[in-house]
């Protein structure tokens, strides 16, 4: 007589063939590529112990967070302050980093070190964050950036940086807002104003709201009274210095920003540049000292600037629509809504309604000025045109300074962790059941 298979060995046959079959399966599914996950800062200390779970800083998620991740910011933390430690916060992966906006969520060097420090081979996109009081004491042969330090590719949106400084101690004082480090920079909807490079008399200082030794590109940005202070030696730029790549400025508003001469000189109030390309339009250069512009060569300009002397080195042809020794007629910088401080144009300016609707940029209730008003669209919405510069005279549709829905942070797990897991499980269970069985029947061998 044949003997018949043992319940015990027919159940063991059986789970071996359906875990065979959940293999053969798993491994048929094509990759899968890793989806991003959204990282929540819930406090305002910057503690750093290595995790971001319900108790999470700044730091913290950008430790965390893998390239490509998402940052965000818990409603919770409206209105409040972020004071770092001492510490810059250093981005080494590419990542998003959405605040509340730049009136609802500010972020604090706290006069002791750098904000953010952006390392090369990353791109990294900053948005709706005030970045200020950050500071840096630049020794010889590295970088400044009091605010921000760029190495990488940086966009910025919604950024308002302010009340940040660099210090000459022996390497020049470099970008007391900014300094692009032979990175590519690209601004939007922003102001810069109250930051300070001073020179210590040994190396100079450079840039006070942007030093740019990359690729820079300007849009609806304000650069207001920020300062270049010369104790002896000599400083460029108070608004912008200039030195390499390419430098694009469009619908920006430099003005009353100041280079302090105190023994030695200072070149450029509004723009210094020694190397590079510069393209300007729609841009406003106006009341800065010693002069708006100290500029090697002359610019291209694409049209609709306005000067109030003559330093930038606009065309002066019979067709060009840049203006000269023109006085904007600017308010000085304050809110006029929306989420960034600005210079409102006043009235019989010559600014109001340059611009002619569908040119230069110009794109009637499409275009928005850094405020979020709607620009040449009529009705209190702009008038027939758009203006020079980040604001837009007589428009008052604009959005509040912030609008925030709640988010939460949503981990995203790889397919294949989930499917051993669960294989694991259930051959456990399996063991177990046939563990049990053979236990109660002894026949089963």
């Amino acid at each position: 007589m044949v003997r018949q298979p043992s319940r015990f060995i027919t159940l063991l046959l059986r789970m071996g063939l359906s875990l065979l079959l959940c293999l053969i399966l798993i491994w048929s599914i094509p990759d899968q590529p890793v989806q991003a996950a959204t990282l929540l800062v819930t406090k305002t200390q910057d503690t750093n112990d290595g995790v971001c779970n319900q108790d999470c800083s700044l730091r913290e998620a950008i430790a965390a967070a893998a390239s490509g991740d998402t940052i965000r910011f818990s409603t919770d933390l409206l209105d409040s302050t972020l004071v770092l430690n001492g510490n810059s916060l250093v981005v080494d992966k590419n990542l998003t980093i959405i605040g509340h906006g730049a009136k609802r969520l500010t972020i604090s060097g706290n006069q002791q070190s750098r904000v953010f420090h952006i390392r090369g081979n990353t791109t990294v996109t900053i948005r709706g964050l005030r970045i200020q009081d950050g500071f840096v004491s630049q020794r010889l042969d590295e970088p400044g950036g009091g605010g921000i330090l760029n190495q990488g590719v940086l966009v910025l949106e919604d950024i308002h940086l302010t009340g940040n400084r660099v210090v000459d101690d022996g390497g020049g004082a470099e970008g007391g807002g900014i300094h692009n480090d032979r990175g590519v920079l690209s601004v939007s909807n922003a102001t810069l104003n109250g930051n300070i490079v001073e020179d210590s008399g040994e190396s100079g200082c450079f840039g006070a709201g942007i030093s740019t030794t990359g690729n820079a590109d300007l849009y609806n940005v304000t650069i207001s009274e920020n300062r270049a202070v010369d104790n002896g030696n000599w400083c460029f730029g108070a608004g912008i210095d200039h030195t390499e790549g390419d430098l694009i400025l469009n619908f920006v508003t430099i003005v009353d920003n100041v280079g302090e001469v105190n023994g030695g000189q200072v070149f450029g109030g509004g723009i210094s540049s020694a190397f590079g390309l510069i393209n300007l339009k729609n841009t406003i250069i106006a009341r800065n000292t010693p002069q708006n512009c100290q500029i090697v060569d002359d610019p291209d300009s694409d049209g609709y600037n306005l000067e109030d002397a003559n330093t930038c080195g606009f065309p002066q042809t019979t067709n060009s629509t840049d203006l000269v020794n023109s006085n904007p007629r600017l308010d000085s910088l304050k809110d006029n809504g929306g989420s960034l401080l600005t210079h409102a144009i006043l009235e019989n300016s010559p600014l109001i309604n340059r611009i002619p609707n569908g040119i230069n940029d110009c794109q009637a209730g499409i275009l928005a000025d850094a405020r979020g008003a709607v620009r040449a669209n009529g009705d209190n919405r702009g008038g027939s045109g758009c203006e020079p510069g980040a604001y837009e005279y007589a428009s008052s549709q604009m959005p509040t300074g912030v609008t925030v829905s709640g988010v939460q942070a949503r981990p995203v797990f790889p397919l294949y962790p989930v499917a051993g897991v669960f294989l694991g499980a259930l051959l456990v269970v399996g063991l177990r059941m046939a563990f049990s069985r053979l236990k109660t029947d002894k026949s089963a061998f």
